[in-house]
């Protein structure tokens, strides 16, 4: 089988579960300035420091992050929720902003003697679980000036106090896992995502693969669909073309997430994102997740 380079792009967007027996969970945004103090999220640290990917060289100035993405690959001294990816950008006029599987932040930033110096307000809405938990740490973690190193051409390392963590830049081609290349890889759909004010996760096994041979085939677990994918300007796109769904066969609860794929996998161009083992598709305000199976 041809494996497919990498595709990588910047994703903040999520989705939920037919024909299971737990209903998908809803969120909603509403204002939010600042986070609790208490959080669920366990802390773990290796015995071993994390490994470099490349030459580690201190951030002196916000020109070396300006205008990258990044999402987070390892973490010593906290341990990530199973869901909920965390994301990192930095805007080409200082704008820094984050997404822990939940609320979106952002605001302005600096560096300061080598640590980053951030203003982060954001939209409140319930979180659940873990992520509710790794957002406030990862909002203290923030507001706690951690120290940034540059990490060969593609990383960058935060140092805090107590914990470190990793990201790769996406946006642009990125390792991935050898064993889950876009194409040719069955891909379980673990997120909805809309406008950045809907999220809602999944544990149902919807999933979604793209064949070697320029076929797809995607199963809502309401209805299945097929088609045919091709590359569209660049890697970073797949232009699909004759796609089409048996009928639906699920509940009124259920029927959000089949109606949100079959809008997103339909006949067009998405976008596709792809790092970690992560695929993330979007088109226009919608978008999904999706986990190697």
């Amino acid at each position: 089988m041809a494996s497919s380079p990498s595709l990588v792009a910047f994703v903040v967007l999520i989705m939920g579960g037919c024909g299971s027996s737990e209903p998908a969970r809803r969120r909603h945004h509403a204002p939010r300035e600042s986070a609790p103090e208490s959080s669920p999220v366990s802390s773990t640290a290796p015995a071993e420091p994390l490994e470099p990917h490349g030459e580690l060289i201190p951030a002196t100035d916000m020109s070396s992050l300006l205008g990258r993405r990044f999402a987070l690959s390892t973490a010593q001294g906290f341990e990530p929720a199973s869901y909920g990816k965390i994301l990192l950008s930095f805007g080409a006029d200082g704008s820094t902003g984050f997404y822990a599987g939940c609320n979106s932040f952002g605001g302005q930033a600096s560096l300061l003697d080598g640590r980053l110096v951030s203003w982060l307000g954001g939209t409140e809405m319930g979180c659940f679980g873990d992520i509710g938990g790794q957002e406030d740490w990862m909002l203290r973690f923030l507001r706690a000036k951690p120290r940034v190193m540059l990490e060969g051409d593609l990383w960058i390392r935060l140092v805090g106090d107590d914990a470190t963590l990793v990201f790769f830049e996406i946006g642009r081609e990125a390792p991935a896992l050898p064993d889950a290349p876009v194409i040719g890889t069955s891909w379980t759909i673990t997120d909805l995502h809309r406008d950045q004010r809907e999220s809602i996760h999944t544990e149902n096994a919807s999933m979604l693969a793209f064949h070697d041979d320029g076929s797809l085939r995607v199963d809502t677990t309401c209805s299945a669909g097929t088609g045919r994918w091709a590359y569209g300007l660049d890697d970073r796109e797949l232009t699909l073309t004759t796609v089409t769904y048996s009928a639906a066969a699920c509940g009124d609860s259920n029927a959000l997430l089949d109606s949100h794929i079959r809008e997103l996998i339909s006949d067009g161009t998405i976008n596709v994102a792809f790092g970690s083992g992560v695929l993330f598709l979007t088109r226009g305000g919608i978008g999904i997740t999706a986990v190697a199976r």
